[in-house]
């Protein structure tokens, strides 16, 4: 898909516009991206995501990529985790060093409407990033629960959107301050009260057995928060590429 400069005035015309941005042109302290742009698979599924050496040796445990045209036609990482242990997942590098963090995740949740996964009473992870308490995105309870790089588990109460639509779910954690959000919207949860908290070997796709089921477009994770004009320029870039009404 071609990128365009939307910052550009006005009066230029679209296709002399035409470029190709990426997440660290509009983030700062980019120190995790998975970006299904940019991968190395086998068998159709993703062995390595090549931006940062994220890699997955066993075969059985790969995401599989695909094409969305819910993502206007971008490659996704599809992890289809159930709570059996047959499930996809990726460990991150070493975070542990991190006193404040923003983590962008771009995904559609792959059952349920809102915030109920499974008519089952199944619930699902998203993954594991130090303290050791699961991240159910979402629970079957119908609210979220987030421990991400944090020594706490945050319940964050239901979701304001449908989960199984493409949607951006951002994160921060800071001394003093826990925030979530989905898309550009105001936080949907946020605390002053917070202790940062990582793990060196941090997962993505799994949380003990609870998996995530989902499609994921992007994983942006940055070693600080973000100012809001560098949210707000990176949410419109996300906005363009993956067509989401943010």
């Amino acid at each position: 898909m071609l990128a365009y400069d939307l910052s550009a005035d006005v009066s230029t015309p679209l296709d002399q516009r035409k470029v190709d941005p990426q997440p660290g042109d509009f983030l700062t302290g980019l120190v995790v991206l998975l970006d299904p742009r940019h991968v190395v698979t086998s068998g159709g599924k993703i062995v390595t995501f090549t931006d940062h050496g994220v890699t997955q040796a066993d075969a059985t445990k790969r995401a599989t990529l695909a094409t969305s045209a819910a993502f206007s036609d971008e490659p996704v990482a599809v992890f289809a985790g159930v709570s059996s242990g047959a499930h996809c997942f990726y460990t991150l590098p070493n975070l542990s060093a991190l006193t404040a963090c923003e983590a962008f995740i771009v995904l559609a949740c792959t059952y349920g409407t809102g915030g109920i996964p499974f008519p089952n009473d199944t619930v699902t992870g998203l993954w594991s990033t130090g303290n050791g308490l699961p991240t159910h995105y979402p629970h079957d309870s119908g609210g979220i629960y987030e421990s991400f790089g944090t020594t706490a588990r945050y319940a964050v109460g239901p979701p304001a959107i449908t989960m199984t639509q493409p949607h951006v779910y951002t994160l921060r954690s800071a001394a003093g301050l826990f925030a979530v959000a989905h898309n550009a919207a105001a936080p949907l949860f946020t605390t002053a009260s917070n202790t940062v908290q990582f793990s060196a070997a941090p997962v993505l796709g799994v949380q003990g057995s609870v998996a995530l089921n989902a499609s994921v477009a992007l994983l942006a994770i940055c070693d600080r928060v973000q100012t809001t004009e560098a949210r707000a320029a990176f949410y419109a870039y996300l906005a363009y590429r993956f067509g989401i009404a943010m």
